[in-house]
């Protein structure tokens, strides 16, 4: 046999102590440091504890793993700058649009009465009183024609209460013409004088 032949065991013998060895100091690995040496017998060692390393061997040992450094814990805000938030002050409040200014509907150099109304304002008078005068007209004369037919057929059917009915309708009519013709010649003028319009600011 060859000078070689005892390497296997010596091997094996190394394995089957570094192995043993090896799963006893894992579980202290993930704690701390853990420190390998080999001895003189080719024997690999381990340890989390420096203590127990053999004086002659601690200038071969090496260190497997530095020791868990304690992570640094995050800084509580200091109360400077929650007091700085809590006495920030509120935005002020956004000033109140101002209220839109109205624009006088006359110019200042325009004419009025005692009352602020200008000669638009009295046209617009006469204006609706005429239009009120022509609306019954209107409806006078299609209840006259109304009434004429009512009348060609009453000689047939008798129906004296559809004529009434009719002949008041024209009587409404004109009794609104009336007043509006009154207002546009008699009515309207008297205002406008009472309220010291010029001449002419409430005639037809």
């Amino acid at each position: 046999m060859s000078a070689d032949a005892p390497r296997p065991k010596m091997i094996a013998k190394i394995l089957s102590v570094m192995i043993p060895l090896f799963l006893a100091v894992a579980p202290c690995a993930l704690a701390g440091a853990v420190y390998q040496w080999t001895d003189a017998d080719g024997a690999v060692h381990f340890t989390d504890d420096p203590g127990k390393i053999p004086k002659k061997f601690h200038d071969s040992v090496q260190q497997l793993r530095p020791p868990d450094q304690p992570k640094e814990p995050k800084a509580a805000p200091s109360e400077e700058s929650e007091s700085a938030v809590e006495s920030k002050p509120e935005a002020p409040p956004k000033p109140a649009s101002e209220p839109e200014r109205v624009q006088p509907t006359t110019a200042p150099s325009e004419p009025v009465d005692a009352h602020g109304h200008n000669r638009e304002w009295w046209r617009k008078r006469v204006q609706e009183w005429q239009e009120k005068k022509a609306d019954a007209q209107a409806k006078l004369a299609d209840a006259q024609e109304r009434l004429g037919q009512e009348r060609f057929l009453n000689a047939t059917t008798g129906n004296m209460e559809r004529i009434q009915d009719i002949s008041a309708e024209v009587s409404m009519y004109e009794e609104q013409i009336r007043e509006a013709e009154n207002m546009l010649s008699d009515g309207l003028p008297d205002e406008a004088r009472k309220a010291q319009a010029p001449p002419g600011w409430a005639r037809e």
